[in-house]
């Protein structure tokens, strides 16, 4: 229901951007997050923000992390979805003079998660039926386990 009366507040050519931690190739999930945005939105597109170590190992280490808790930004309108990219010089790519705005866009094509072999034959998510904290469990154990490895137990007890 959320996501509807988010549309209805918005321009008719509006774009929605959700932002989502998980793992885009758990179908189910991605199937019910896409079904749920197509119930009031015509075009949806989701991208990753994957660890890329250098362009060389791009391909690899992004399939690797497609099983991996990524964070996603989903992207929902009821217009086509179309980013202008910036074109970064080599100078500002290896001195990194280019802002951070135009850094993600420039590599977030590459990044996008297709959504194209999902089925849409799935029940939306509502406020009443909403089974994503339970299908989630594992991968939130999970998480958990990865923040207190990256920060210090005096971070969690500070801030």
């Amino acid at each position: 229901e959320a996501i509807a009366h988010v549309r209805r507040i918005m321009l008719p050519s509006g774009v929605l951007a959700m932002n989502y931690v998980g793992v885009p190739n758990d179908k189910r999930v991605m199937e019910h997050i896409v079904a749920t945005l197509r119930t009031s939105f015509k075009h949806v597109r989701c991208f990753g923000e994957f660890e890329v170590k250098n362009y060389y190992t791009f391909k690899r280490d992004k399939e690797r992390q497609m099983n991996s808790m990524v964070n996603m930004m989903f992207f929902a309108s009821n217009e086509r979805i179309e980013f202008r990219i910036p074109q970064l010089s080599q100078k500002s790519k290896s001195k990194s003079n280019a802002s951070i705005r135009d850094v993600m866009l420039a590599s977030m094509l590459g990044n996008e998660i297709m959504l194209d072999h999902l089925s849409l034959d799935v029940r939306p998510l509502t406020d009443n039926w909403n089974p994503l904290t339970q299908w989630q469990v594992g991968t939130a154990i999970d998480h958990w386990h990865t923040m207190r490895r990256l920060f210090s137990e005096e971070y969690w007890l500070e801030y």
